[in-house]
């Protein structure tokens, strides 16, 4: 039985690597990944720095079991959901692919739904997905805001917020005022 579970993970691995290796030629074929973009071609974490610190909710955390996302206390362990790959679409615009390694592929680019403001996993980056493009602006020493280009413009909902307090992930109205969870670091991470 242990021989078995062993090598449904190995599969499992296996598939999630050649989905990710799929999808990471086709964007290199469409030339959207590049080494001058403003990010790394590679995985990376995404620290919030909101000013209330709370160490069991720090880094942006996709869940590819069920589709949501929030923070997590670390990069490491259990939190491959934490990694992300930065897909350059356009100047400054990104799309992030979830690296976790629980796989599914239904829930695999950070979605903004500016509609409601929720955040979660899109299974594409295609129309209805629309909230998968980002738009990333550089404040300085690898700190960055997102904010959420959805073609259902919502002034409430634009900038991806992490909620220290609680963990939770939403989009907020503007990256100033009480907003301090919309200013994330990125860091480079090795491919879990």
């Amino acid at each position: 039985k242990k021989k078995k579970k062993i090598l449904l993970e190995v599969y499992y691995q296996a598939s999630f690597n050649m989905q990710f290796l799929g999808i990471i030629l086709s964007v290199a074929l469409l030339g959207v990944i590049s080494s001058e973009a403003a990010l790394p071609a590679r995985p990376i974490s995404l620290e919030c720095l909101g000013h209330i610190t709370n160490p069991d909710h720090v880094y942006l955390d996709g869940y590819t079991g069920n589709g949501g996302v929030g923070l997590a206390p670390s990069t490491t362990g259990i939190y491959t959901g934490t990694h992300w790959l930065p897909i350059k679409l356009n100047e400054n615009i990104y799309a992030f692919y979830n690296l976790g390694t629980a796989v599914n592929m239904n829930h695999i680019f950070l979605d903004g739904r500016t509609g409601d403001g929720t955040v979660g996993l899109a299974p594409q980056l295609e129309f209805p997905y629309t909230g998968t493009a980002w738009e990333v602006t550089e404040e300085g020493n690898n700190v960055i805001t997102l904010k959420c280009l959805g073609h259902l413009h919502n002034p409430s909902y634009l900038y991806l917020d992490g909620l220290t307090v609680t963990g939770g992930i939403q989009l907020a109205p503007a990256t100033t005022g009480g907003y301090t969870g919309t200013h994330f670091r990125y860091q480079e991470v090795s491919f879990p």
